[in-house]
């Protein structure tokens, strides 16, 4: 198919050199590229319809406009919540307060823009009525593309840094020799990169890499396990009279997609420890663990001070001289996550997803009755909440409160229905502050942010100093903090329509991106027919 060769070779010459291998800039061309691969494919994809199977739930109770389709800011909303549900990814830009394009003349753009810049690709050809389902979908496998791709050319960048040959079968010692090269710069931080200048800069790095992830050994044993299941698996595949010898490219980049896409299982295990040792010291039933408990914990690998985590919207400070973490927020905060890739980083599992996908499920509309949404989540299990149980009458009130301002019926994709599933599931379910009251940062930011620190962790004094600060007495704990602030992600604007023909809204797409086709055509011939100047880096896709 045109397309697709079109795009694997601008793919192959949007390569970025291994001297930056960690440049946190991707070109557009190698953007429109990827999307118009996808559009090409997606009337007959399977992928794309499996994504879309996936996206339909929650799609259909999305609040949509007058065209009866999803506004930007729902588009990364879904997209950001279909991502950390999906590989644990927190994509860097489809916050709601990313940033937007400032340079639209550069040809390139950073990584954090690169969904800003699809988004813009998408308004424009759809003549920004808005996006529906199969589009969603194709945005989700493109920026999932951009993300493997980037994968792979920095395996390859490392390969060239260390003088490792890339033609033909790749040994099994050389890969292994790249990879540890590859994640030990990961680990430490995308600087530790300039350290990566031969294979025996490699040791110094891991015992740094160590140091800061104390998972490293099981992570490289985890991507071996990897590579022995996808070889035993293909055996039956394998001609027996053809002698294999080491890693074919094929391979290098099944485990990298492997790598990249199921990595947050990994970091999911020590997640689901670190929420149950929280659980066991909370105030029961609230969430919430006394700071106190929090710094007596020695089994905690992480005890941040007070200030990192008020910074993280973390700290319930309700009762004065008692502050306590919540431990939702916390579990979902910057500071559980591990920066995996210039696109996202891999964070702890959103444990409310489980809940509010299968209220969006059942309800499958934008707003719902409080009756309807009593019954549905009544029935609504969680990891720690058991079904089916009783509501409150506080908590029906402050359900029916909310319907009140909404002319009876409650928004899914507001602020207060999220406050109101943390109360009903304080475990789970983070408290949702009103937009900018916080500002979470990583770890490593707000050291820069504080230079008279070295690391974000309580110092002796302030754990001694918040020693007694443990509440004995229930009673004086008082409810909740409720802030009766509305935010919703959209306004509900549509009318019931029918929806317009899939297949003929993906043709309509990709000729309306044929003028992106045009000047990657030109410039591949160009290219095709001229001399290439130095190395040629060889592509393992």
């Amino acid at each position: 198919m045109a397309f697709s060769r079109v795009c694997c070779l601008v793919a192959v010459l949007s390569l970025v050199h291994a001297s930056n291998f960690l440049s946190p800039q991707v070109t557009k061309e190698l953007v429109e590229a990827t999307l118009l691969e996808e559009l090409a494919s997606a009337a007959n994809s399977v992928r794309i319809g499996f994504i879309k199977e996936e996206l339909r739930p929650m799609y259909a109770s999305l609040p949509k406009n007058e065209q009866g389709q999803l506004e930007p800011s729902s588009v990364r909303y879904a997209l950001h919540r279909y991502f950390v549900w999906k590989h644990g990814w927190y994509v860097s830009g489809l916050s709601q307060t990313s940033g937007s394009l400032t340079n639209s003349s550069s040809a390139t753009i950073l990584v954090d823009l690169a969904p800003a810049y699809l988004l813009g690709l998408f308004e424009k050809q759809m003549h920004h009525k808005g996006m529906q389902l199969d589009e969603l979908a194709i945005f989700a496998a493109t920026m999932s593309d951009l993300v493997y791709s980037e994968g792979v050319k920095r395996l390859q960048a490392v390969y060239e840094l260390l003088n490792l040959p890339m033609g033909g079968p790749s040994s099994l010692v050389n890969f292994n020799l790249a990879l540890r090269g590859y994640l030990s710069t990961v680990a430490i931080g995308f600087d530790a990169a300039e350290s990566l200048t031969s294979v025996s800069s490699i040791p110094a790095l891991e015992m740094e890499a160590r140091e800061v992830y104390d998972e490293y050994d099981a992570l490289l044993m985890w991507v071996e396990d990897i590579r022995l299941t996808r070889s035993f698996l293909g055996t039956s595949q394998i001609n027996p009279f053809q002698e294999q010898v080491g890693i074919s490219s094929e391979e290098i980049n099944e485990i990298m997609h492997d790598l990249y896409h199921k990595f947050g299982s990994l970091n999911n295990i020590e997640c689901a420890e670190t929420k149950e040792r929280l659980v066991s010291d909370e105030y029961h039933g609230t969430g919430r663990v006394s700071v106190a408990k929090f710094y007596a914990d020695t089994q905690m690998r992480l005890r941040e001070s007070v200030g990192y985590i008020r910074n993280l919207g973390s700290l319930d400070e309700s009762i004065p001289g008692s502050p306590s973490v919540i431990i939702p927020n916390y579990m979902s905060s910057p500071s559980r996550c591990f920066p995996f890739s210039t696109y996202f980083s891999t964070c702890c599992p959103d444990d409310c997803e489980s809940v509010l996908g299968h209220i969006e499920k059942v309800v499958a509309e934008p707003r719902a009755d409080p009756i309807s949404l009593i019954e549905i989540v009544s029935n609504t299990p969680s990891h720690t909440q058991p079904a089916p149980r009783n509501i409150s009458d506080g908590l029906a009130r402050r359900l029916d409160e909310i319907a009140a301002r909404h002319h009876g019926r409650v928004p899914l994709h507001g602020r207060l229905f999220m406050q109101w599933l943390h109360h009903a599931y304080p475990r789970e379910c983070p408290f949702p502050h009103v937009s900018g009251t916080i500002n979470p940062v990583t770890q490593d930011e707000w050291i820069l942010m504080n230079s008279h620190i070295d690391d974000v962790l309580a110092s002796d004094a302030e754990r001694e100093r918040h020693a007694n600060s443990h509440v004995d007495d229930l009673s004086t704990l008082g409810e909740l903090p409720w802030t009766d602030v509305e935010e919703l992600v959209a306004e509900n604007k549509s009318v019931a329509k029918a929806e317009d023909s899939s297949c003929l809204r993906l043709i309509f797409m990709v000729v309306a991106v044929l003028s992106f086709l045009l000047p990657l055509v030109r410039g591949s011939a160009a290219l095709l027919s001229g001399k290439l100047d130095g190395k040629v880096l060889t592509h393992l896709v």
